[in-house]
């Protein structure tokens, strides 16, 4: 890869949370073609984007399921609504 440094500007939440949905598409194999699991996912992400890896993503993962209003908070859902409300 490149010398260039990525940052991320968003908040650890949202990266977790598109981290997730890398994971549950199954979009990105390691070594040997095996599947990353969602940790391995996370590490892989926060460490390109020079971001700390939160001690438990799972745990935040189970936060943001426990919201309320999941549409509005959600950043994913928010890109796909600006998106596809042409």
């Amino acid at each position: 890869m490149n010398n260039q440094k990525y940052y991320w500007n968003g908040t650890k939440s949202e990266l977790i949370e598109i981290c997730y949905a890398l994971y549950a598409n199954k979009l990105i194999e390691g070594e040997n073609l095996h599947m990353l699991n969602f940790k391995e996912t996370c590490s892989l992400i926060f460490d390109l984007l020079g971001e700390k890896l939160p001690h438990n993503p799972y745990d935040s993962m189970a936060h943001m399921r426990k919201r309320k209003k999941k549409e509005s908070t959600s950043i994913l859902y928010k890109s796909f609504k600006k998106c596809f409300d042409c």
